[in-house]
């Protein structure tokens, strides 16, 4: 609910990945954008990094995810692999490694070796990358 707070359930067989997952909702804001879980079909009023939706389910998934910085990012047409559910809107940003889930979307799902090695789509990495410069050169 809370940019910047976070809590982690602990008895978790995944909880190598969750601090991670986690972190990756603290570190975003409402003001300048938050990163949303993408294994749930919501949509939301304020800015979200990591998520876009249609007005309907059976419109297609743009080609262009975004244009960040000059770079324009493709949308995940298959999500990761898990695929997605005929009635969902959202959709999500390419992948950096198409073999494994997104941090921010159910990497349960995947086998137990390449749980461990999920990452934040290409987007949101650019994104995270960028407000640890600013930190780093205040």
């Amino acid at each position: 609910e809370t940019p910047g707070a976070t809590a982690i359930y602990v008895n978790n067989s995944t909880a190598k990945m969750t601090a991670i997952h986690e972190l990756g909702h603290c570190c975003s804001e409402g003001s300048n954008g938050r990163v949303r879980d993408l294994y749930q079909d919501n949509t939301y009023t304020t800015f979200t990094v990591n998520k876009k939706w249609r007005a309907d389910p059976s419109d297609p998934i743009p080609t262009d995810f975004a244009n960040y910085n000059g770079t324009t990012y493709q949308s995940d047409p298959v999500r990761d692999g898990i695929g997605y559910p005929s009635t969902w809107v959202t959709y999500h940003c390419e992948l950096t490694d198409d073999t494994v889930p997104d941090l921010m979307d159910d990497y349960t799902r995947a086998s137990t070796s390449d749980r461990y090695k999920c990452r934040f789509d290409k987007l949101t990495s650019a994104w995270y990358t960028d407000r640890i410069r600013v930190k780093l050169d205040r």
